[in-house]
């Protein structure tokens, strides 16, 4: 993943420009209004800026109004039955080394499986997602018993699984010569053999209570690889002319992380989805900090740190793509809880303003309208993919620069 340079300088406001709201000379009266109306209307808070329209008598103003302060948090979270799912180590120059362990419990599912014959092999199917480190190192993979019941609702990446390292249920080297992009591990016949018992005599409370599923481990690895948990399967294989295959019951990635490393720069926040640090936006708002009247447009903007991204990035190595930031309105006794809610926005990536960006239009005018005080303050994290780990680094309110801001368009009709 090659990663931009900030080459250019934050936006600063143009009201000529095509990005940012424009005046214009009107046909007629009742173009006016039609044009008024819509320049004022509130936009969805998904997506970003784009024009509007004012009559040649207002006044349209536009002020880049500064974060006035962020602070860095952490808070609990999960790490089971996300859409994706990890496994590997790897020790990254800006994030420190990471080591994550992947657990599957395969589902006694009849779907698209009929029997277990006593001739029949199994193996796990592993559908790749990205490659976080070095994309050309081969990783050997370990395939555990997991011997003690867990729940992926309530995984944290801090949970250790009970495992029998004795005897490996199997293992795999990525890449192999087989399928690109798929991670295939053949699954020990000891374990197959107690499968079929509960299977075949369709004994779901008796496997739920004894059988445990696998965690996936790599040892000396330089890479962390991210699966899709949809797209994955265990694959039965009765030598019959077709393959029966089962999904998961339930999924989930513990985590060994040591943040230490020579990098830190004030101006800068380092974010990971795994909830250990992430940025809150210090501001209130209200009539104070934001002084405009009729506002036609607000945006949040927010800059990544791309040149420490580059420079800390090994020659052939890579990162998860981390270009959506989810947002959160929560306050600071919410974070001594895990933060399992939805977030409010969720902040894309513009690739062309290289920046992070937001239209907040319609969140900024409910809460000026509102009379009670604020509720929570708006917290950023990497997101949308959780399962995989996404790691980042934003700039905050130290940056002479770069800092977080609102840019905010009004219009003065006199």
């Amino acid at each position: 993943m090659k990663l931009r340079n900030n080459k250019t300088n934050p936006d600063s406001f143009n009201a000529n420009s095509t990005d940012h709201p424009a005046t214009f000379r009107p046909l007629t009266f009742l173009f006016v209004g039609i044009f008024l109306a819509a320049g004022l209307q509130a936009c969805d808070d998904g997506g970003t800026v784009g024009s509007s329209f004012t009559p040649d008598e207002s006044q349209v103003n536009t002020d880049t109004l500064k974060i006035p302060s962020t602070s860095e948090v952490s808070a609990p979270t999960f790490s089971g039955d996300e859409a994706h799912v990890s496994a590997g180590e790897y020790h990254d120059i800006l994030f420190g080394f990471q080591k994550a362990t992947a657990l599957f419990q395969p589902a006694l599912s009849y779907e698209n499986l009929d029997t277990i014959t006593s001739e029949a092999n199994a193996y796990l199917e592993l559908d790749i997602d990205e490659i976080y480190g070095n994309a050309d190192a081969t990783t050997a993979f370990t395939l555990y018993e997991i011997t003690r019941r867990w729940r992926g609702r309530s995984w944290r990446p801090d949970s250790v699984a009970q495992i029998n390292d004795f005897n490996p249920a199997g293992k795999a080297i990525y890449p192999d010569d087989e399928e690109d992009g798929v991670l295939t591990i053949p699954v020990a016949d000891f374990w197959l053999d107690e499968f079929r018992d509960y299977f075949n005599d369709q004994d779901n409370d008796g496997y739920v209570e004894n059988m445990f599923g696998f965690a996936l481990k790599a040892e000396d690895a330089e890479n962390i690889i991210s699966f899709n948990v949809e797209d994955s399967r265990l694959v039965i294989d009765n030598q019959a002319d077709t393959l029966g295959h089962t999904g998961f019951r339930s999924v989930a990635y513990s985590l060994e992380a040591d943040r230490d490393t020579d990098f830190s720069k004030e101006e800068t926040t380092l974010i990971f989805n795994t909830f250990e640090n992430f940025m809150k936006l210090d501001f209130e708002i209200n009539s104070e900090f934001i002084k405009a009247d009729n506002i036609s447009r607000a945006e949040l903007v927010l800059y990544r740190d791309n040149d420490l991204l580059e420079q800390t990035l090994e020659s052939n190595h890579q990162r998860n793509s981390a270009d959506v930031l989810d947002a959160y309105l929560i306050t600071s006794a919410d974070l001594q809880l895990a933060i399992a809610d939805e977030p409010v926005f969720q902040i894309n990536y513009d690739e062309e303003k290289e920046a992070y960006r937001l239209n907040v239009t319609s969140f900024i005018r409910q809460h000026l309208m509102d009379d009670t005080e604020q509720a929570g303050r708006l917290h950023v994290i990497t997101g949308n993919h959780y399962g995989k780990l996404l790691n980042t680094a934003l700039f905050n309110h130290n940056s002479d620069e770069y800092f977080p801001r609102l840019l905010i368009t009004s219009v003065d009709p006199d």
